[in-house]
């Protein structure tokens, strides 16, 4: 067998083994995000599926979840973004795979390595729920395979770069960052020029992809559609966070968080310090792909500081370049043994994650779409503005926007001959309880675990 089959056979069985493991342990947690992501595929708003901040995910999940259907599948929008999901973590691990070969790696080691980075929490969870990021992770280690291999002496053309990098930020609009790394290998590699015909590309490429997603959104507001979350109330940019050395140790603690789950991860320090000594080793092409790691790192870093430094979502994108690092250091074989202590630490959360049991919101939104009909308002907080229309499939009366108008909402919908339900949840709860006596309370189901139901 050839080198290039070998390696293919590697691929495959890694793509076959990870999906497999991923599919198997679909979340039934269903994140607000998800469902956000979820809703306007179900419900066939393709507009509002296109969002400034991870232009191409609603699209492509659309698509997928269109192509389930073609297939005689009709699963939930959100699981079939799960499934996509699945799919694209194994891609990507193929993807890391690729990398470490090109940069000189055995068979084993590299296979050792996907292994850690595909059983790191972070990449686990979210390659088996429904979110963006591990679309976003894919495109990144796509575009530094191609850096990679331009690292490696292949013919990689700066052009080339410029349009994977354009394509990778409609991962996610944060993927700008990636300028760094990215420059700084074409310009390791290639004339002053290559760097002008890189960023060429990039600035062209991300402007017709945004041209068009625009001329096809038409938002009202054009610089919240692109900002999204990050749009404060007075029009600016909310930047949550201050920079600090304390918020820089939060951003490192979680992305522990993102490797490996309590109580294990003070181990990961005992592995990241002996790293240190290993990667100060390095020369040449490997030298060069740890600074391009390292700056992947940075850019990243400088964005997520500021912002929501404890959110583990965000480190998905920084996997790839933490075990590319540890990679360098360690030899196959500590490779091998992280790889298993990774599945039994993280091993038990996917178990969890994975029993519809643990998500009890789950259970109440089946018991109320079980006991009123289509049309029907239901009160609730928080999480409960999705689960409400997506799992009880009823209009949810979001309280925690009605503090100041929740009589005259109430009294405009009874008006109209509309039924109000609010939940046990609702009516014990210390704040909205003696608010709701001024209305004639009705107990119209129960589940028999104080999960009543009030009309």
């Amino acid at each position: 067998m050839t080198e290039r089959r070998r390696d293919a056979a590697c691929v495959a069985g890694l793509y076959a083994a990870s999906a497999v493991l991923y599919l198997s342990f679909q979340s039934k947690v269903y994140v607000f995000e998800g469902l956000a992501r979820a809703l306007p595929i179900e419900l066939g708003h393709w507009r509002t599926a296109v969002h400034g901040n991870y232009l191409a995910y609603g699209l492509l999940g659309g698509a997928f979840h269109r192509l389930l259907q073609a297939c005689g599948l009709s699963p939930l929008a959100v699981v079939s973004l799960q499934t996509l999901d699945a799919f694209l973590g194994a891609a990507g691990l193929c993807v890391f795979y690729a990398i470490q070969r090109v940069l000189g790696a055995g068979r084993p080691a590299a296979l050792a390595w996907a292994a850690v980075l595909g059983l790191t929490q972070g990449y686990w969870m979210w390659s088996s729920e429904a979110e963006n990021y591990i679309f976003s992770a894919l495109l990144l280690q796509c575009l530094f395979l191609a850096l990679s291999a331009r690292l490696a002496g292949r013919r990689v053309p700066a052009a080339l770069i410029g349009v994977l990098h354009a394509l990778a930020v409609t991962g996610h609009l944060v993927n700008v960052v990636f300028v760094l790394p990215a420059a700084f290998v074409v310009a390791r590699t290639g004339a002053r020029r290559d760097v002008a015909i890189y960023a060429g590309a990039w600035l062209a490429g991300v402007a017709a992809l945004y041209g068009a997603a625009l001329a096809f959104v038409r938002p009202p507001n054009p610089l919240v559609w692109f900002i999204g979350s990050a749009m404060s109330s007075s029009g600016g940019v909310n930047v949550r966070d201050t920079w600090s050395w304390g918020n820089l140790l939060v951003w490192l603690g979680t992305t522990g968080k993102a490797v490996v789950a309590d109580p294990w991860r003070p181990a990961l320090l005992v592995v990241a310090v002996g790293a240190v000594a290993g990667l100060r080793r390095l020369r040449g092409v490997r030298r060069d792909a740890a600074l391009a790691a390292g700056l992947w790192l940075a850019g990243y870093a400088v964005v997520f500081t500021r912002w929501e430094p404890y959110t583990m979502v965000y480190r998905v994108t920084d996997l790839a370049p933490v075990v590319l690092l540890l990679s360098f250091a360690w030899p196959a074989s500590a490779g091998a043994v992280l790889a298993v202590l990774l599945a039994l630490a993280n091993g038990p959360g996917a178990i969890f994650r994975a029993d519809a049991a643990n998500n009890p919101r789950l259970a109440r939104m089946e018991f109320i779409r079980a006991s009123t009909q289509e049309g029907d308002w239901v009160a609730g907080e928080g999480g409960d503005e999705l689960y409400i229309p997506y799992f009880a499939q009823r209009r949810p009366l979001l309280l925690g926007r009605r503090r100041e108008d929740l009589e005259p909402a109430v009294t405009g919908l009874l008006a109209a001959g509309q039924r109000v339900y609010l939940p046990a949840t609702v009516v014990s709860d210390p704040y909205w309880g003696p608010r709701l006596k001024a209305w004639r309370l009705e107990k119209t189901a129960s589940d028999g675990k104080g999960g009543d139901l009030y009309r």
